[in-house]
This record gives C-alpha cells, structure tokens and sequence, in this order.
C-alpha cells in the first residue's frame, strides 16, 4: 500500500511539474535592467497589417477562414515557412499542423493579433526534400485572448531607443506589475514567437526604462501591454 502511495505521488508530482512548464512556454521572458533614464529618439514600425477583400488572393485559410495563409517558402535549410494573416480576433497561442506530399509539419504561433501578418516556421525544424506546398491543414489548440490586447496609450507614452525603452505612466493611477510585449522582425516581417519585459511598478507621472540585449533598433515590434491598477 505504501509502495502504491509513493507511485500515485510521483505521477502527480510530474503531471503538475509537466503543467507549470506549458502554462509558461507561450511567452519568452527577458531579464531586464533598469538604467537612468535619458532621452530617447520615437520608434515607430510600419503596420505590417494586409487588407484583404473578395478579389484578395491567398493559398489557403483556416478558422472558418479568418486565418489565412499568404504564402509558403523554405528557409536556407530547407526549414518550411509560412506567412500567415489573421483577419479574425486575437488569438493568444495556435499550434496547427500542415501535411505535404504526405509528411506533417507543425507550427505554433503566440499572441497572432487581428489584422496582422507574421511569418512562422517549423515548430521542430523538420526539413522538406525541397518542395512544400498545403495539402491539408489541422488544428491543435487554438486559445484566443479573454480581452483585447492593447498597447494602452492613455496610460503609458512609450518609446523605443535602440535596446532601451522608455515608459511613461502618462495617467493619474499606478501602474502596478507592468509587462511590454514585442515582437522580432525579421526584414520587417513579425515572427511567431513573442517575448515580454517587466517594467516593475509605474508609479502615475514617472518615466522608467527598461532593456535587454535582444532588443535591437529597427528589429522588433511592441504589440502590447499589461498592467494592474
């Protein structure tokens, strides 16, 4: 009976480990250091955001048609990629699978905002014999966001400076536990993958800044914000 006891706390013990590690795979999170601030140049990138209408045409689609698919290429190592649009709401994470001339791929993509454009590749790095075109599309998890991401302007003034970000608590309230989320660009397109940084508590009127050697000038994108009151 002991031995049993043991068995059965183990399992759970692993199941609950094995929980924590995919609660938190959605979102990379920088280590950040806070410096003096100093002034800093505005940083804005162009929206990569793609109208589509009727006569728009595109590969395929999925999510009863609200994501679609732009177009497909291989990486140098022959890696499949695809550009993705998504016309629909904000989803949170989507892990789907796109078979090939009978091998399956599979993509996962975090925090695929309404009305933008990404490029995503092979979740595993699979490599094709050359060719890569969509047979069939499947999907794993699709979790959208309880509430509209947003870069909440009427509470932070943020500007990006090369590997420094500035932000302001322009309201009357602080701004406790606050978090920026960015996306990399690669030649000005977003990539799948999505990284935060805490910003600590703001409180109302100070400016703070915040860095990290990943953040790149020209090389990344702020999607949004989070904060509590």
């Amino acid at each position: 009976m002991i031995k049993v006891k043991k068995i059965f706390l183990t399992a759970f013990i692993f199941v609950l480990f094995s929980a924590l590690l995919t609660s938190c795979s959605s979102v990379r999170e920088e280590t950040t250091t806070e410096t003096e601030v100093t002034a800093g140049s505005y940083y804005e990138e162009n929206d990569t955001a793609v109208n589509l209408n009727e006569n728009d045409e595109f590969i395929s689609s999925f999510l009863r048609g609200d994501v679609k698919v732009l177009s497909t290429f291989l990486s140098p190592d022959g890696v499949p990629e695809l550009k993705i649009y998504n016309s629909g709401d904000s989803i949170e994470l989507l892990e789907f699978t796109v078979t090939s001339d009978g091998e399956t791929y599979s993509f996962k993509v975090t925090a695929f905002l309404s009305g933008e454009t990404l490029v995503v590749g092979e979740s595993n790095g699979a490599k094709t014999n050359g060719q890569f075109s969509i047979d069939n599309i499947g999907v794993k998890t699709c979790a959208y966001f309880t509430s509209a991401p947003s870069v909440n302007s009427d509470v932070f003034d943020i500007e990006a400076d090369s590997a420094v970000i500035n932000v302001k608590n322009i309201s009357d309230s602080d701004a406790k536990n606050v978090y920026i989320y960015y996306k990399k660009l690669n030649n000005g397109e977003q990539g799948a993958e999505t990284y935060r940084i805490s910003a600590g508590d703001i409180t109302a009127g100070e400016l703070k800044q915040v860095s990290s050697k990943n953040l790149t000038s020209g090389e990344y994108k702020i999607i949004f914000t989070t904060y509590e009151k």
